[in-house]
């Protein structure tokens, strides 16, 4: 009895300890150690019950499960692939083939160049990421995007007055969660939009006017980067900055279209760009193997879009290529409904952590295809609700909706690779971190309607008793 006795008492002094910790740090905590967790079980899953073919060529193992990308002989290649194209300076124009450039906004083509220095030159993106230069750019190019990804959150961290060890929890997590390690593997230079972005978030409401400024361009390098990013202009609009907006606005249109001078063709790159990046969004790679045909389309896309299309290829049993037109005419209703709910969510939130969740839900859940790693983007408003988080069923909830799109969890297929006409399947994770993006921007618009008419109605009813 005695002994039961010191159990029960360990175990109220515990709780009373946990329980007196700040909330943030509990979540950090949580976080971490469910990251940690995952991980484990993640290699475990890959070396020691998953029957995955393995060839020594494709290199590790452990890049066969659903958190990468799921080709292992293509990692690194979205940052070699770019590299090779910008290495006669033309990455736009294809003779004979429309459509077939790069689809990528110039001013990232030129910051690839600078790599594609260091790396030389190669017959092919793959044998450029077979060569020592190649393999040092790639060195580089990670370890300096990534330390300065990890600088811009610790930053944050003191400015938030958030601690150093729940910074180091926070910076560990995040660069181990299944964006994250995606957005790793295929070396995207999307890395180097997020830290344009980050750099906007940390200044833009600076008192200082000159570091104002610098947000703005810096927001201005992030679209001349990928194009979704401009979405966060909105937020300048719904804060009555207008002349910041208008500024903005300029900036991105000036390190949109300069940049075009320094390839060659010059502006008549902009149609080329046009036309690229129409085909890269209506047309997938298709091809046979044993008199069955293939795409590399679907997989990995996290676009409401593409949420139709997933459902029904698993509901109904349809090959990719048999689905109808109706359920496209879903999807673009789907797209319609979340541009109301994201964009329009920017400006009916009154709280400045959801207006934020809005835009950046937009980047994800709007263009088709929308890959995995643009859930990277989650990170703002993520850090947002760390910061505002309280002890309640609320903050519980968003919490819970966010790990479902961070933690690194190896679910297996919802769409077995080589089924449905999809090379690459579709995974659980993936079906998993768009449905909980979906759930979380409904749940944040009620919120809103609620603060922003619910007070109102509460307020009339007042003054009317």
């Amino acid at each position: 009895m005695e002994e039961l006795e010191r159990n029960k008492k360990a175990r109220t002094r515990l709780s009373e300890k946990i329980g007196s910790l700040p909330f943030v740090r509990i979540l950090l905590l949580v976080y971490f150690a469910l990251t940690v967790l995952f991980l484990a079980w993640y290699v475990l899953y890959v070396y020691l019950i998953a029957s995955f073919p393995y060839d020594t060529i494709d290199g590790p193992k452990f890049l066969y499960g659903t958190i990468f990308f799921q080709d292992p002989g293509d990692y690194f290649m979205d940052f070699f692939n770019v590299n090779f194209m910008v290495s006669d300076r033309n990455p736009y124009y294809v003779e004979g083939d429309v459509g077939g450039g790069s689809s990528y906004p110039p001013l990232i083509l030129a910051i690839a160049f600078f790599f594609q220095l260091i790396s030389g030159t190669a017959e092919s993106g793959k044998e450029l990421r077979l060569t020592t230069g190649g393999i040092v750019s790639g060195v580089i190019y990670q370890a300096l995007v990534l330390g300065l990804l990890c600088a811009s959150l610790f930053v944050w961290r003191k400015k938030n007055g958030i601690p150093l060890l729940d910074g180091i929890l926070l910076c560990v997590s995040l660069c181990c969660s299944a964006p994250f390690l995606f957005l790793f593997d295929r070396g995207n230079y999307l890395m180097v939009a997020l830290v344009f972005v980050a750099v906007f978030f940390l200044l833009r409401k600076e008192e200082k006017a000159w570091k104002r400024e610098i947000a703005l361009v810096s927001l201005a390098c992030a679209v001349g980067c990928k194009l979704y990013p401009a979405v966060f202009v909105f937020l300048l609009l719904r804060e009555k900055r207008i002349r910041e907006f208008l500024r903005a606005l300029l900036y991105c249109v000036a390190l949109g279209f300069l940049p075009f001078l320094f390839f060659k063709n010059g502006f008549s790159n902009v149609v080329y760009f046009l036309q690229n990046l129409s085909r890269f969004s209506s047309e997938t790679y298709t091809f046979y193997v044993d008199g069955v045909l293939y795409s590399t389309g679907y997989s990995n896309d996290v676009s409401v879009a593409n949420l139709a299309n997933v459902v029904s290829m698993w509901l109904g049993n349809f090959s990719c290529f048999d689905l109808s037109e109706s359920v496209s005419l879903v999807g673009r209703i789907l797209t319609i409904l979340f541009a109301v709910v994201t964009i329009g969510g920017i400006f009916l939130a009154k709280r400045e952590e959801d207006a934020l969740l809005f835009a950046c839900s937009a980047i994800v859940l709007l263009p088709s295809p929308s890959f995995v790693y643009t859930n990277t983007f989650l990170v703002f408003p993520f850090l947002a609700f760390l910061k505002n988080s309280k002890r309640d069923a609320g903050s519980v909830a968003m919490f819970i909706l966010f790990l479902c799109v961070f933690l690194p969890v190896d679910l297996g297929y919802l769409l077995q690779k080589w089924s449905h006409g999809l090379q690459h399947g579709y995974a659980v994770a993936n079906f998993v971190q768009c449905l909980a993006i979906v759930a979380t921007c409904l749940y944040r618009f009620a919120v809103a309607l609620n603060d922003r008419f619910g007070e109102s109605h509460d307020q009339r009813q007042t003054s009317v008793s």
